[in-house]
């Protein structure tokens, strides 16, 4: 029967939509109270000659399993170590590893596992962090384990002492591990957890997914990962199989008839290697398995298709997300083949019983729901904290009675269903033309296109361009232009990848997750090496153009004689190439040379051909002008102004974020004036301090912000010129709703707008929804021009007025309540006919002549 919908007010039962009807045996609050080996021990002692674990030929019952782990923890004993003292397994992952993992809890001490497929030197310095005074192992791996530390050899421990009476010294309150990770500063760190919280993780996991005796559990995972202990312990503590499979010594073309022979019904890994292994078992169907359990990072719709494709309908796909810090997991829900998925993204889950989250802003205030926020997690079932590191553990972590609180680090979205979506790292997050782009959306399209089995996307700087670039690992035969083409169809525009780099493979941390700092080391070596092959015998003109095409387009689309709209470029995009590339020429260069079809080559050919167009006349000038147009775009109007500028300075043309690609409720959540000067101010750092600001329309509205900004910086100009515009917000008709709100100056207006006046904010939504390309630019700047409230400026400013906006808008009387001195001249023609040419157009440009001999006071 279908559950019911879960109530958002508490989160849903922890088996919610997933295997409900199958019986297993519950842990119960005294379980909890107890210690990991008490709980073995006695499943062990009700099934002695049941399977506990296969690995290869080798199978131990479990009755076999507890006299192997008593004969360890007597030889332990026998060592007279310290209490507590941390105890290394230097070893890969067994049979004989679980044994001494239970041994080592029973005796009361923390294990730290050991990955011995990493460098030694790491494994060195993990051991001098923990403090490890002994490590266990088999005389086959201890040979390269440091000599100064104790060691415990398995292979020459008594088989014949009489464990009949032992007593376990561990309690639930001892410390259970200590597990390393990198984490993104790549200096590990050790979390550690006491027993009762692993035990409360480990009853999570089996009230979810019902494991029982049944059940034979795939072990993926090395033991240095806490994926390994719902595994490992999960399984032991419930009367199951735990079988072994090593992907890196065995191969990912095994697994799949690993799967078969070993009749596996709870299949967990990470999302890569559960990719990898079915790209290489192409076809294969799994009809033992009745779970399939991904977590550990971002899952994809590609990763559901393949699930269902290779498993059978009645096995679910659980998904969760938590992390070593967490220690355990703090949302989780079920797939099944019928589950509905609107989004490329798959989100990680609904609450979880006993580990609330909470999303929140950069200020510490909670997120509406909807929006992005760095994922807060609090329970009293968190890990301790990090390893003799109080420091870092008392930054990440804080208590209250009972309760610890974890700052994860990632970003997650709530939707309004109550399932969360993981966003990514919040060092991962990425501002690009003003925009934020989450990599892991624009990877989780890319790894949808046919032939991409794997892809990483990350932001290249460099003095040419900063753009997204993407790496992938593909198959043979995929072609870079279908990839592009897939992009464009399925992404908007500022998140399609720049530029494609084809890579072997992407470089992985420990826990088989991307390096991305590696990774970004490997994109600078690439750039410099391409740079360098790229300038050896260019003329000068070819350096260029190259160098202005790659302002705004992509290096390969220059490379590959692609056109402007393949590399990524925009029809406003190439006024700016036109701009630059008559800087260099100091001619006026025919606008119908620049569109969106444009080549390298052909530009390239004209440019040889320029010396007959007509010379800028004052290059030489030391005026300097930073023009911002209006936010809707370029049009010749500005254009034609901007060229009549250039006769008498220099001209900088001001860079906007995109908003035609913009998607509509990415616009209304960012849309704002501290949106565009994010974009804007590195743009002034190649600026002289004089340069003349001049705003076009609605770009006064950003260039009063600019100016507003250079004053807080100490950085006073030149003049201020403002071309027929008032100033934002004047046209607030229904600012008597709170006015008093809107003059506190909202950063993020459409959300002020949400809760002012909810029927406005409908009202707005719902009419530019229904826009698309300019017109949607145009209903931006409109919104803008209608939320922003100005700063104040001390800098004089000149207004040109129109008569028609002067009458309507009163801008004198409105202007003058956010600068110290206003200066006017108003031309009898309306607004749109100024820019046309004729009379007024000449008048306007007199008016900007005699502007600059006004004497500028501050």
């Amino acid at each position: 029967m279908e559950a019911s919908r879960p109530s958002f007010g508490s989160p849903p039962p922890l088996d919610y939509k997933g295997p409900e009807t199958i019986r297993f045996e519950e842990f119960t609050v005294q379980d909890l109270e107890t210690d990991i080996y008490t709980l073995f021990e006695r499943r062990a002692s009700r099934q002695p000659s049941r399977i506990a674990l296969v690995d290869g030929e080798i199978q131990l019952s479990y009755g076999q399993l507890l006299e192997q782990t008593q004969q360890i923890a007597l030889a332990l004993r026998s060592r007279q170590l310290l209490a507590g003292v941390p105890i290394g397994l230097w070893m890969d992952k067994s049979a004989g590893a679980i044994a001494a993992l239970l041994a080592i809890l029973a005796e009361g001490h923390p294990y730290v596992p050991l990955d011995l497929t990493v460098p030694v030197q790491r494994n060195e310095s993990t051991l001098t962090h923990a403090g490890v005074d002994l490590l266990i192992g088999y005389a086959s791996e201890l040979p390269s384990a440091p000599p100064t530390i104790s060691q415990l050899v398995l292979d020459q421990i008594n088989t014949e002492g009489d464990t009949a009476h032992y007593q376990a010294a561990g309690g639930g309150n001892d410390i259970a591990y200590i597990l390393y990770t990198s984490g993104t500063t790549g200096q590990p760190k050790g979390v550690y957890q006491h027993q009762r919280g692993v035990l409360h993780d480990v009853a999570q996991y089996v009230h979810s997914i019902h494991l029982g005796a049944g059940d034979r559990h795939s072990l993926l995972y090395s033991l240095s990962v806490i994926g390994s202990i719902r595994d490992v312990l999960g399984t032991l503590l419930t009367g199951g199989s735990v079988h072994f499979y090593h992907p890196i010594r065995q191969g990912l073309a095994g697994l799949a008839q690993f799967i078969e022979d070993q009749q596996i019904t709870i299949y967990h890994s990470l999302p890569l290697l559960f990719r990898g292994f079915l790209s290489v078992a192409r076809g294969a169907f799994f009809p033992s398995v009745r779970l399939v359990y991904l977590a550990g990072d971002r899952i994809y719709r590609a990763d559901v298709e393949l699930y269902r494709s290779s498993f059978p309908s009645t096995a679910r796909l659980y998904v969760g997300i938590g992390s070593t810090e967490n220690a355990t997991i703090y949302r989780q829900w079920f797939i099944d083949h019928q589950t509905p998925l609107t989004d490329e993204l798959i989100p990680v889950g609904y609450a979880v019983p006993d580990r609330s989250m909470r999303l929140l802003s950069l200020t510490g205030t909670e997120v509406e729901r909807g929006e992005i926020g760095e994922i807060v997690v609090t329970s009293a079932f968190l890990s301790l904290g990090y390893w003799r590191d109080d420091e870092r553990t008392s930054r990440s972590f804080t208590t209250k009675g009972a309760l610890r609180t974890f700052r994860t680090g990632d970003l997650g979205r709530l939707r309004a269903d109550g399932l969360l979506e993981f966003i990514g790292r919040q060092d991962r997050q990425l501002k690009l033309s003003g925009y934020r782009v989450e990599p892991a959306e624009v990877e989780a399209v890319l790894l949808r296109a046919s032939g991409v089995l794997q892809a990483a996307v990350l932001m290249r700087s460099q003095p040419t361009q900063t753009c997204l670039v993407a790496y992938i690992v593909v198959e043979n035969g995929v072609i870079i232009d279908q990839l592009r083409q897939f992009a464009a169809e399925h992404l908007p525009t500022h998140m399609i990848p720049v530029e494609w780099e084809i890579i072997e493979a992407l470089p992985r941390l420990p826990n088989l997750k991307i390096d991305f700092n590696a990774l970004l080391e490997i994109d600078a070596t690439r750039c410099r090496q391409r740079v360098a092959k790229s300038q050896t015998h260019l003329s000068q003109t070819e350096q260029v153009l190259r160098a202005a095409w790659c302002q705004s387009a992509s290096m390969d689309s220059y490379e590959q004689n692609a056109s402007w709209r393949q590399g990524g470029g925009s029809s406003y995009n190439a006024l700016l190439l036109l701009v630059d590339l008559e800087d260099y020429c100091q001619r006026e260069l025919p606008t119908a040379w620049f569109h969106v079809d444009m080549r390298p080559t052909q530009l390239l050919a004209r440019l040889t051909t320029a010396s007959d167009k007509p010379l800028l006349d004052a290059q030489k000038s030391s005026l300097s002008f930073a023009v911002f147009r209006p936010i809707y775009g370029m049009r010749e109007g500005s254009y034609r102004l901007i060229q009549e500028l250039r006769k008498i300075g220099r001209v900088h043309l001001i860079q906007y974020p995109d908003l035609i690609s913009q998607p509509l409720d990415a616009l209304f959540s960012t849309l704002s004036t501290d949106t565009f000067l994010e974009f804007i101010k590195p743009q002034f750092d190649q600026l002289p301090t004089g340069v003349h600001l001049v705003g076009i329309c609605s770009g006064c509205t950003i260039a009063h912000e600019v100016a507003h900004w250079r004053e807080t910086q100490g950085r006073i100009g030149g003049h201020l010129i403002y071309v027929d515009h008032p100033p934002a917000g004047e046209d607030l008709r229904w600012r008597t709703i709170r006015a008093d709100v809107w003059q506190q100056r909202s950063l993020r207006p459409m959300r002020l707008i949400r809760k002012l006046s909810p029927s406005v904010y409908r009202f707005l939504y719902a009419k530019y929804t229904s826009l698309a390309g300019r017109d949607r630019a145009e209903a931006a700047t409109r919104l803008l021009s209608l939320m922003t409230r100005p700063s104040y400026v001390k800098q004089p400013v000149f207004l040109i007025q129109c008569a028609d906006t002067s009458a309507y808008f009163h801008h004198q009387e409105s202007w003058s309540r956010y600068v110290s001195e206003l200066r006017t001249a108003e031309l009898a023609c309306e607004h749109g006919q100024l820019f046309q040419g004729g009379s007024y157009f000449s008048q306007l440009i007199a008016l900007l002549h005699e502007t600059l001999l006004w004497p500028k006071k501050v």
